[in-house]
C-alpha cells in the first residue's frame, strides 16, 4: 500500500483509481449588486426618538393618573388582617346586617352622611345609605372628637367621621319641607358661587353654579370660620371649611 498527496488529497489508498484532471471550465460567479447605504438626515431620527419619547411618557401619565384617581375618589378600602382579602370594607355606622360576610339583604347597608339640627348635640339622622353587596362588609367608622357640629360625613380615607358643618343649621334650610328645591351658594350678581379660595386676604370663586329650571338659590350662611379653601354644604346651607384646598378627594365630595 502506498500514499500520495501530489493532488491535494490528505489521504489516499493505492488502490483508488487515480483522478483525471477537468477540462470543464470553471463557473463564472454572478456579479454582486453594488451595495447601497440609506442615510436618514438628522432631523429625521430626531422626530423618531421624539414620538418614541412621546409615547413613553403618555403611558406612565395615563398610569399616574389613573392611580391618582383610584386614590381619590375610591370609595372602597380592601380589608387588611382582619378581614378576609376577597371582601371589600365601606366605613361608616353599619346595620348588624352590614357587619356580617355575605348576603344580598337590602338591610346590608352602611351611614356615610348624617345629620343633625343643633351643633351641640342631639339625635343623629342618616343623610345617606351606602347599600353593600355580597362582596363588602361594613366596619364602624372612627368617631368624630368632642365638640359642636351638625353635619359630619365619613373620610374613606381615613375611616373617620369629618365635621362639615360646626353650627347650627340655619332656619331656611332647617324648616324646608322634604323634597324642597333648593340650590344654596354665594349670590354674586346673576350667578352664585359654591367653592371659593382664599388668595391674597381675598376670597376667589374657583367654582360657580349653574340655575336650575324650577330650584331657587338661597344666600349661603357664612360661619366665620378661618380656612383658606371652603365649599357650600348643601345639607346645611353653611360655609364648610376643608383642611387644604389641595385635598382633592374632599373637593370631589
Amino acid at each position: 500500500m502506498s500514499w500520495d498527496t501530489h493532488d491535494g488529497d490528505k489521504w489516499r489508498s493505492a488502490f483508488d483509481p487515480p483522478r483525471e484532471p477537468s477540462t470543464a471550465p470553471a463557473p463564472e460567479r454572478p456579479a454582486a449588486a453594488p451595495h447601497t447605504v440609506t442615510r436618514r438626515s438628522p432631523l429625521l431620527r430626531t422626530v423618531e426618538v421624539g414620538a418614541v419619547l412621546l409615547s413613553i411618557l403618555s403611558v406612565v401619565g395615563l398610569g399616574m393618573a389613573w392611580a391618582r384617581i383610584a386614590e381619590h375618589f375610591s370609595l372602597y378600602h380592601r380589608a387588611t388582617s382582619d378581614v378576609p382579602t376577597q371582601l371589600w370594607v365601606y366605613y361608616g355606622e353599619p346595620t348588624p346586617l352590614a357587619q356580617a360576610v355575605g348576603g344580598t339583604s337590602p338591610q346590608r347597608r352602611v351611614c356615610d352622611d348624617r345629620v343633625r339640627p343643633k351643633a351641640a348635640g342631639g339625635t343623629w339622622n342618616c343623610e345617606l345609605w351606602f347599600s353593600l353587596d355580597r362582596h363588602s362588609i361594613g366596619e364602624v367608622a372612627v368617631a368624630l372628637p368632642p365638640g359642636p357640629c351638625s353635619h359630619e360625613r365619613v373620610n374613606q380615607q381615613t375611616h373617620a367621621w369629618e365635621c362639615w358643618t360646626n353650627v347650627d343649621i340655619p332656619p331656611i334650610i332647617r324648616d324646608a319641607p322634604p323634597g324642597a328645591k333648593i340650590i344654596v351658594g354665594d349670590l354674586r350678581g346673576t350667578g352664585f358661587c359654591l367653592r371659593e379660595l382664599l388668595l391674597q386676604g381675598r376670597w376667589r370663586c374657583i367654582w360657580w353654579g349653574a340655575r336650575k329650571h324650577g330650584y331657587r338659590v338661597v344666600q349661603v350662611f357664612d360661619s366665620g370660620q378661618p380656612c383658606d379653601f371652603r365649599v357650600v354644604d348643601q345639607v346645611t346651607g353653611v360655609w364648610s371649611c376643608r383642611r387644604s384646598y389641595m385635598n382633592l378627594y374632599i373637593i370631589g365630595r
